[in-house]
């Protein structure tokens, strides 16, 4: 009797293993992702993980380099004050990247070796332009400490200001950094230890500031550039990219999501899913991502707003190659809450902001806890045509608008928006 109990042990074993493995091998081979919801896609993923089948779990993304990060640093307008004349750069991007390339290094040095910063008024900081000057300008307020690290230096103590405006100028032989901190409106100025040096201003064009041009009838915001040439843009084909690919690829895997997962689904409505419990991450036909991921601990970034926005910027790098002669440009972060951070992104072609609907942002990637919790990103792709637009003047797109909008004092910007087909760039009123 014992000995036919143990046969029959025996054979009994034999077949659940069989079964099992035969299950294993569909499981691995076979089975369709599409006929299993996401949770159970999630418990399928780990089973195969925990027995050794499942794919290796994906690296975290790579730091990014020094050559990367400098891209984010990009100004997109530039003016340069020599000899008694300004000259500048706006809406040309190999213009005002060539003369980045060349200035750099000095403004690294200049921020990383600045002295605590103290305040000015706004005639100091008007007659410092006066003097030999250097001027950056961004789409939108720039955290200091992101751009000394965006620079590849470490950011002096005291540099947490938001910045959209910043300067180099030349007192007494010796350069002062200026910049303006975009929430309290007040400018500061810094000393460094660098001195000026003469600066190439090739394909550079006469400009001056709003506060220079004496025309008392059009207050604008007195720190816009004026130019004397109407800028000259190209019309851009706006559409949707495929959402498939190495880029993807290369975004799931910063998300630390594995794009070999066989958890993974294609929706009805042409949806594809990736689950990688406790991360999902849906790619829509529409050109829209979105992820979330509850209670994920791995992964965690700096604690500095610095680090945090630098991470959710590298993230975003895997995406570039979709975006064809556009690119991620910051356009705020906040703290919300204890725990709860957010870093915005809009696109920006030809030097210009691209305008989305209801004015939500190109991308958001919210952090909790150190670690990538949220993300939605708008992917578009803008190519230039052959379609060359010249704008109006912009003192008469001024007048134009100044008689519809209240606030007096606004900047005049040339923008883009997010369209389907041919869109053609034109003058905004910006306050």
């Amino acid at each position: 009797m014992r000995a036919r109990a143990a046969e029959l042990g025996k054979t009994l074993l034999i077949w659940v293993l069989l079964l099992g493995l035969l299950w294993l091998t569909g499981l691995a081979w076979v089975y369709d992702d599409s006929l299993l919801d996401a949770p159970a896609l999630a418990w399928v993923s780990d089973v195969r993980r925990a027995l050794g089948l499942g794919a290796a779990a994906p690296d975290p993304i790579a730091p990014p380099d020094g050559r990367v990060a400098r891209e984010a640093a990009r100004p997109v307008r530039v003016a340069v004050m020599q000899d008694g004349a300004r000259l500048g750069a706006q809406y040309a991007p190999e213009v005002v990247d060539a003369l980045y390339e060349r200035l750099k290094n000095i403004m690294g040095e200049a921020i990383g070796s600045a002295a605590p910063p103290r305040r000015q008024t706004r005639a100091e900081w008007e007659q410092a332009l006066a003097y030999d000057s250097v001027y950056w300008e961004y789409t939108a307020a720039v955290p200091l400490s992101v751009l000394a690290e965006w620079l590849s230096v470490a950011p002096p103590a005291g540099f947490d200001a938001p910045v959209r405006r910043f300067f180099l100028s030349n007192r007494d032989g010796a350069l002062a950094l200026f910049f303006l901190n975009e929430e309290s409106l007040v400018p500061y100025v810094s000393d460094t230890a660098l001195t000026f040096e003469p600066v190439d201003t090739a394909g550079l064009s006469p400009c001056r500031f709003a506060f220079e041009a004496g025309d008392g009838a059009l207050a604008r915001a007195p720190d816009t550039l004026l130019f004397d040439t109407p800028p000259v843009l190209m019309a851009v084909r706006c559409e949707v990219p495929a959402l498939a690919g190495a880029e993807t690829e290369a975004f799931l895997r910063g998300l630390r999501i594995n794009p070999d997962t066989p958890a993974h689904y294609t929706e009805p409505d042409g949806t594809v899913v990736y689950v990688d419990d406790p991360r999902i991450c849906r790619f829509s036909p529409d050109g829209v991502i979105r992820y979330r991921a509850h209670g994920a601990a791995d992964g965690a970034v700096s604690g500095t707003p610095a680090g945090r926005i630098e991470a959710a910027r590298a993230l975003l790098e895997t995406l570039a190659p979709l975006l064809g002669d556009a690119r991620f440009s910051l356009s705020g972060s906040a703290q919300e809450g204890e725990d709860r951070f957010v870093v915005d992104f809009g696109y920006e072609t030809q030097g210009a902001a691209v305008l989305t609907p209801a004015g939500d942002p190109a991308a958001r990637v919210v952090l909790s806890g150190g670690v990538v919790s949220e993300v939605v990103v708008r992917v578009r792709r803008f190519t230039r045509t052959d379609e060359r637009v010249d704008l109006m003047p912009e003192s008469l797109a001024y007048r134009l608008l100044a008689d519809r909008i209240p606030v007096r004092a606004f900047a005049m910007e040339v923008c883009f928006a997010d369209g389907t087909g041919v869109q053609a760039p034109r003058w905004y009123g910006n306050n």
